[in-house]
């Protein structure tokens, strides 16, 4: 059994309005910041898990465009399942804070129906656990390396059955507690309001719990990114210098060529016949004018001289309209000045023809531009190299804020370790800790008991005292001997679960990891070990946790495609090729949400910034909102009213936002 998407479509979200499609294999979907990728997320997430329902109205009015006018969104996510499409569709109502979902196909025969409904086959799997597992981010990849976090221990209890037990255990105990309330003996009755209080109680320091664990993770999650980023801000700064140097280097080189080519540029230009063969032509035509008109070089003072002698030259007596006819047309003829000036003009043409090189000019400035475009092109690349490492450098607010969060985090554990850590911190204490709590009346239960292990304490006591006054003290003795004997089940499935797991990803990892160094996992429990370390480099803990994801998935029988944000968020630039070579042979669909800084190494080489070659048949997708300063879409791209959509591999890799935009 094999599932892929197929298609995604929004509406009146806060995300733009898109049409997306994928493929079977690679898929890279580019969503610069501000695009609404968490939200794209959340929309699949819940589509897939029928989530709808646990959100509150705030939750789903949140999925709402900012500043639309409409009061109603859709999201359409396709599906293509063992060869039939599957639709899901959700329209939201904002106003109301209310959703309808529809489903169509699942089947050749299925038609539209108004309510989540997935294949039979499927639908086991497509619960909120079993999502996140093939859904996931590479933000929380570390997590599974940390022995405080959950992320290994429930995905493993999702597939051994343990999140399902305990739910149907917790259903049997309110029957078998509905079933032996309302007892008639005064001991009974006593008991009764006790056990009454205690389960008020438990609701509340539960609840008083899972409100602290929702605040603490996004903190301590917060809280790691801002130290993983100053931790790596030296090297990172290391690391921008040097390729910035490097590029600046190049730059100086490329300047000095552009000198070297303006010289010979510059020598063919003083002669104005290599500008164009138009003005070569027409400074031809004024030569050969020149050379035609043979003017006499006499000084123009030699006419003023003979229209003052009482003869013409010729013999003929001067008269008053001969001299001023002479000294008019004066004019008209070249002084010795006027004459040097043309011969000069003529030595210059002729010059200026002698050294023809209109051809020569042109491959020269040909030379040039491309020099000049290569100097453009470097210092785009050092403009992205700052923006690739303008994230990884703490600011004044930042180092602020990491000094609150670890305030509010150390206050947050405080509260939770009271919570879980009895008062009678060892069976020493265990005679006072009957004496003090088992006098307690209902009325002073919630003011004296205060942490959890001392509620189940005093809960089993007050259960055992109330079997035994009311006779079922063998039918709690039998329940209590069925949850002991399904708890050793659960831990010996799971335990074998996780032998099973680290053998098959220790195999995918051997078959697809050829670069660096050797890793291997050395043990599962609840979080994951490699052998000789805690953790991994950065594509070596993806790699690991993709691997354990996949190994997860593969005892569904079902074939799940893979969808991964930021899978090279940590990842060293020399490293990501590797790690895309791994996603494409481990998964028969992935999808790769990526910025513009992830691309690089990732996709195409970070030298000479061509496609790896193992990728050609990828699917390149670019989806961004219509700002102002991004590149004009390709013809064949999708454009609605505020987002474009398109699969042209050149747009894809040369998108770049040329700063930051706030989301509008």
């Amino acid at each position: 059994m094999k599932l892929a998407f197929k298609f995604i479509e929004t509406e009146n979200l806060r995300v733009p309005d898109l049409r997306i499609d994928f493929k079977e294999g690679m898929n890279f979907l580019q969503m610069p910041n501000g695009t609404g990728k968490t939200t794209f997320l959340d929309l699949i997430r819940n589509t897939l898990s029928n989530n709808w329902e646990n959100l509150d109205k705030k939750e789903i009015k949140d999925f709402k465009r900012k500043h639309s006018q409409e009061e109603d969104g859709k999201f359409t996510l396709g599906l293509n399942f063992n060869g039939n499409n599957v639709t899901f569709e959700t329209t939201f109502n904002f106003i109301d804070g209310t959703f309808d979902v529809s489903t169509m196909g699942g089947s050749a025969a299925a038609q539209m129906v108004r309510r989540f409904r997935a294949p039979p086959d499927l639908k086991p799997y497509l619960t909120k656990n079993h999502v996140e597992i093939f859904n996931f981010s590479s933000q929380i990849v570390n997590d599974h390396f940390d022995k405080e976090k959950s992320g290994v221990k429930d995905a493993v209890g999702t597939f051994s059955g343990r999140h399902k037990l305990n739910e149907l255990f917790s259903r049997v105990e309110q029957k078998f507690k509905a079933k032996h309330t309302g007892n008639r003996s005064t001991t009974a009755t006593t008991l009764e309001k006790k056990l009454t209080a205690l389960d008020t109680l438990k609701e509340e320091l539960i609840g008083h719990r899972k409100g602290l664990k929702n605040d603490l993770e996004p903190m301590v999650k917060e809280h790691k990114e801002i130290a993983n980023k100053a931790e790596k801000n030296a090297d990172a700064r290391k690391e921008r210098d040097k390729k910035i140097l490097e590029l600046e280097a190049n730059i100086e080189e490329l300047n000095q060529k552009a000198i070297d080519c303006e010289g010979p540029i510059k020598n063919h230009l003083i002669f104005p016949n290599n500008l164009s063969n138009d003005f070569d032509k027409k400074l031809k035509l004024l030569y050969e004018s020149l050379e035609k008109r043979k003017l006499p070089g006499i000084h123009t003072g030699f006419f003023d001289e003979i229209s003052e002698d009482p003869e013409c030259i010729c013999g003929t007596k001067m008269t008053a309209k001969m001299k001023k006819h002479i000294k008019e047309s004066k004019k008209n003829y070249l002084g010795t000045h006027d004459v040097v000036f043309v011969n000069s003009l003529k030595a210059a043409l002729k010059e200026s023809d002698r050294h023809q090189g209109l051809d020569e000019t042109r491959i020269d400035l040909d030379k040039l531009d491309d020099i000049r475009e290569q100097i453009k092109d470097k210092v785009t690349k050092i403009e992205e190299v700052e923006d690739k490492f303008r994230d990884k450098t703490l600011t004044k607010e930042e180092v602020d804020h990491y000094d609150t969060l670890g305030d509010k985090i150390a206050e947050i554990k405080t509260d939770l370790k009271k919570l879980e850590e009895s008062k009678f911190h060892d069976d020493k204490n265990h005679q006072q800790k009957k004496k003090n709590l088992e006098s307690l009346n209902a009325s002073q239960i919630s003011t004296h008991i205060k942490n959890l292990p001392d509620l189940k304490w005093l809960d089993d006591f007050l259960r055992e005292k109330h079997a035994a006054a009311d006779g079922y003290q063998k039918a709690l003795k039998n329940l209590n001997a069925f949850k002991e004997c399904m708890d050793k089940a659960l831990i010996s499935a799971e335990k074998k679960i996780k032998e099973k797991l680290k053998d098959d990803i220790n195999k995918m990892i051997s078959k697809i990891h050829t670069g660096g160094e050797d890793f291997v996992v050395s043990e599962i429990d609840d979080h994951i070990k490699l052998d000789g370390q805690d953790m991994g480099s950065g594509a070596q803990n993806v790699i690991t946790v993709t691997s354990f994801a996949l190994a997860l998935l593969k005892r569904s029988e079902v074939d799940f495609p893979m969808m991964i944000d930021h899978p090279v968020k940590d990842v060293q630039e020399e490293d990501r090729g590797e790690l895309a070579k791994f996603l494409k042979e481990t998964s028969h669909q992935c999808i790769c949400l990526v910025i513009n800084t992830e691309k690089d190494g990732f996709i195409r080489d970070d030298d000479t910034r061509e496609l790896h070659s193992f990728l050609q048949n990828s699917n390149f997708i670019t989806a961004t909102r219509k700002y102002k300063n991004v590149p004009e879409a390709p013809e064949a791209a999708y454009v609605s009213g505020n987002g474009i959509v398109t699969t042209d591999y050149e747009y894809f890799s040369r998108f770049r936002l040329i700063k930051e935009i706030k989301e509008k």
